[in-house]
């Protein structure tokens, strides 16, 4: 009797340990996928944060471009009509070219 009692002791001792190593085990199993999810939403955010900036930039560009091709053209063109001559004051053209004949002549 004694030795059956040992004997179940034991049975019971040892089932009490494979339970306490089937939980540490399965504690360490919850932590490992515990952390594979915390990495993968931090690597998730950072795609996020990464294309929020290239859309940032992108942003940025095509506003900066808009604002160059939309920009009041005035001062360049004013500024590059009398080089080119192409728009010109009749009036103003004449005078110029009349003293010019007139000078020559003179001279």
């Amino acid at each position: 009797m004694e030795e059956e009692l040992a004997y179940r002791w034991e049975q019971q001792c040892v089932y009490i340990e494979r339970q306490n190593e089937e939980l540490a085990e399965g504690q360490l199993l919850k932590e490992q996928q515990r952390r594979h999810r915390e990495e993968k939403e931090r690597c998730q955010l950072q795609q996020m944060q990464v294309q929020q900036e290239e859309e940032t930039t992108e942003e940025t560009a095509a506003l900066t471009f808009a604002e160059y091709y939309l920009a009041d053209p005035t001062p360049s063109i004013l500024t590059s009509l009398p080089e080119s001559r192409d728009l010109y004051d009749p009036a103003e053209r004449d005078i110029e070219e009349e003293l010019l004949f007139l000078w020559t002549v003179e001279v």
